[in-house]
């Protein structure tokens, strides 16, 4: 199976390119180029500024795991104004989350096998399994996740985290470069002693999502309207936690419990977990009936 996807050829007018074979000047990514919040344009500047030392260096550089959205605004860029070649890689090809690597053309195994490709990016990309009495965890995923970046590990350098529930195990794809690490310091998730060893990406599966069902009838899509219902929870804590910086739409922290949402959305919460929104239907009196999943 293979764990690579999306390989990008750009533009032959790569707009950063002078007429006369000169680099110009590496650009700022600001709000008027990217539209998203600063952490996304910082990631968009740091993939940037990596594809440029790439080519001059003639190397592969392997940047952050990138959300959906922060890899679309970075693949748009660096395709605009690069000829660096830019590679996604997340262990599996239905990934979330995706190391970005960008590098010299000359460095990527374009015309070899599928096994050559792989091999590839095992040098960048690795995953873990922890074997233990999951059951005792009452929310297996997020303890999962913060045993992992307990252990001292930055999260853009960890991908995806999967729960097997029935096989009582955790995978974890992380920088090719912090196996050992992970499998040296990672001996808990939550309260529960942990065996890990690294694992071949060929051997990761994704988990069929548990998930709830959650219906309403609301006055508007507003995010703190949605989140109420999705989590449980009280109009003005949903709002409260939107100011303090704990809800994302889309992988993108919302400043405003104003912000209006449609079908197809997903909301995460700090410590609650996430809910995607199904649908959204007009009601005859003006309101809204919506349906909501929300992770277990």
């Amino acid at each position: 199976m293979a764990t690579w996807n999306v390989v990008t050829r750009p533009s032959k007018r790569c707009k950063n390119i002078h007429p006369h074979g000169r680099r110009r000047k590496a650009c700022l990514v600001t709000s008027r180029h990217v539209h998203g919040s600063e952490e996304a344009r910082k990631a968009v500047q740091k993939g940037w500024e990596a594809a440029e030392r790439a080519m001059a260096k003639r190397i592969v550089y392997a940047g952050d795991f990138l959300t959906p959205p922060r890899a679309k605004l970075a693949k748009e860029w660096i395709e605009k104004r690069s000829q660096a070649d830019v590679w996604f890689c997340g262990g599996h090809v239905h990934a979330e989350r995706k190391r970005l690597i960008v590098g010299h053309p000359s460095k990527f195994p374009r015309h070899q096998d599928e096994r050559a490709k792989d091999r590839f990016v095992q040098e960048y990309v690795g995953a873990v399994r922890a074997r233990g009495d999951l059951k005792k965890l009452k929310n297996p995923h997020r303890s999962a996740l913060g045993s992992v970046l307990g252990t001292g590990l930055d999260r853009n350098k960890v991908g995806d985290v999967w729960v097997h529930p029935e096989q009582q195990q955790v995978d974890v794809v992380v920088a090719a470069t912090l196996l050992t690490y992970l499998c040296n310091h990672l001996k808990r998730i939550g309260r529960v002693e942990v065996q890990v060893e690294p694992i071949p990406l060929d051997l990761l599966e994704i988990p069929e999502p548990v998930v709830e069902l959650k219906q309403s009838v609301e006055a508007s899509t507003r995010i703190d309207a949605i989140a109420s219902t999705a989590f449980q929870m009280s109009r003005s804590k949903a709002t409260e936690m939107v100011k303090n910086g704990d809800v994302r739409v889309n992988w993108e922290a919302v400043e405003k419990g104003m912000t209006k949402l449609v079908a197809g959305d997903v909301i995460s919460i700090a410590g609650q977990g996430r809910a995607h929104l199904v649908d959204v239907e007009p009601t005859s009196k003006g309101k809204y009936f919506i349906t909501v999943e929300r992770y277990l």
